[in-house]
């Protein structure tokens, strides 16, 4: 199914009163205002902590090392930092509370924290 054609089970809510006309103040700011279903305070959390999650459980469960994973999502992606070094800079301890409350909202098993993560969220970084 087409992205543009989907359903959400979550109806659509704004921060402002439909129709309000908030451009000219974001303008002034250089900032852009975005309408978002439930998730409306974990919007880039809900982008950036499960892209986190995932190069942690590629490393927990072998695909590569951290050093190898955060060097393919620079040379491929053009990241100007790895995933794992973004959370070692992040601090570890942030993502899995924000996965798991994103997790306690919505549900969804992927938002649920990697066990390489909830351990590594109280002891050293993953690039030592």
């Amino acid at each position: 199914m087409p992205i543009a054609q989907s359903r959400s089970p979550y109806p659509a809510r704004t921060l402002v009163p439909a129709g309000a006309d908030i451009r000219p103040p974001g303008r002034a700011v250089r900032q852009h205002s975005i309408t978002v279903r439930w998730i409306e305070p974990f919007l880039t959390a809900a982008i950036a902590c499960p892209q986190l999650n995932d190069a942690v459980r590629m490393a927990q469960d072998g695909y590569a090392t951290p050093a190898d994973i955060d060097t393919a999502m620079m040379l491929g992606c053009g990241y100007p930092r790895g995933p794992l070094q973004m959370l070692d800079d992040t601090g570890p301890a942030l993502v899995p509370g924000v996965l798991s409350a994103i997790h306690a909202c919505s549900g969804d098993p992927a938002f649920a924290p990697a066990p390489l993560l909830a351990e590594h969220a109280a002891a050293t970084p993953f690039r030592s």
